[in-house]
């Protein structure tokens, strides 16, 4: 008798479960179909054919040629090409700096 009041127990704690675990599948459907939905944008690529016209400043640019013979791997190498600017890096990643002909920023 014991027995087959355990095995009922065992039943019905499954049977909460179950309907506790499609409970939760349900809520996250829902939650999945409030959120707004996902934009992905096309990648762009920009290039240009004319030179820069005459300007009091000085204009410097970085050609893909230069990238690639320098193997460059990110903004502070590729910003240390320039001339006049200087990209540190302190301690830790959140202590970067970089001057530009004097100027800190």
């Amino acid at each position: 008798m014991k027995k087959a009041i355990g095995v009922y127990q065992l039943l019905v704690l499954l049977l909460i479960f179950c309907g506790w675990v499609q409970a939760q599948q349900a809520s996250k459907e829902e939650d999945e179909s409030k959120r707004p939905p996902i934009h992905l944008f096309e990648v762009v690529t920009v290039t240009a054919e004319l030179e820069p016209q005459e300007s009091p400043t000085t204009i410097s640019e970085i050609t893909a040629e230069q990238l690639e013979r320098r193997t460059v791997n990110n903004l502070g190498e590729a910003l240390e090409l320039l001339p006049g600017v200087h990209f540190r890096v302190g301690r830790s990643k959140l202590e970067e700096q970089v001057t530009v002909r004097g100027f800190e920023q």
